[in-house]
């Protein structure tokens, strides 16, 4: 792994200057009412559409504070 890593800093990643990049994630804010959304998806010509739905949920979770995490070990 190392030839391969050294290989991509000598031939791409050195002519490039490092910067410094901000990748925190903050705190989302909680939905005030559920949502449901529908998109549509390609599928090829001779393809059948029968058993070809896709699904997606989630949640925001509130903050976890360290009470709750103590109380969560319990």
């Amino acid at each position: 792994i190392e030839e391969q890593l050294a290989f991509l800093n000598d031939e791409y990643l050195s002519h490039f200057d490092a910067i410094e990049v901000n990748t925190e994630v903050g705190i989302q804010t909680p939905f005030t009412k559920g949502k449901v959304v529908s998109y549509p998806y390609s599928v090829g010509s001779e393809e059948p559409t029968d058993n070809r739905t896709l699904h997606s949920f989630a949640y925001v979770l509130p903050d976890v504070t360290p009470e709750h995490r103590t109380l969560g070990t319990l």
